[in-house]
């Protein structure tokens, strides 16, 4: 799977760092070691990079926005393929896995956009993913 990571701003203004950011072309890749990352724009994939993932895998990623007042985490979806029924990615909205579960993703169609609630005081959204021990697929 791949995901293109922007922070959203409610007030539809983007922070001045994350404009300079964006202005010099930087974009953050987030490594498929898991962990929290705070950015204004990144791509992520699942531990497989361009290989199918492995078996037993059971990682999460939590992302939070640079200016977290003003901003909201927002992902949306480039491609998306996991073992349907076995496999699964659950987006949290919060800064850990025991936060409210948003959305629970398995199978093969491209998930919507999904982006921290507002009253997520965090603005940061957590992703679990978990495979079983038998099939993979590209993510």
């Amino acid at each position: 799977m791949k995901v293109r990571i922007n922070a959203f701003s409610f007030r539809a203004l983007v922070p001045l760092f994350c404009l300079m950011l964006a202005n010099f072309g930087l974009n953050a890749q987030i490594g498929p070691t898991g962990g929290t990352f705070t950015t204004c724009s990144s791509t992520f994939t699942d531990p497989g990079g361009p290989a199918n993932y492995a078996n037993s895998t059971n990682i999460s990623y939590t992302i939070q926005p640079t200016n977290a007042a003003a901003d909201r985490t927002s992902v949306s979806f480039s491609a998306f393929n996991i073992e349907t029924g076995w496999d699964f990615l659950i987006v949290h909205d919060g800064p850990t896995a025991s936060s409210p579960v948003l959305f629970s993703y398995t199978g093969a169609t491209l998930p919507a956009a999904v982006t921290a609630a507002q009253g997520n005081s965090s603005g940061a959204l957590t992703f679990r993913f978990t495979s079983d021990g038998f099939v993979t697929a590209p993510g």
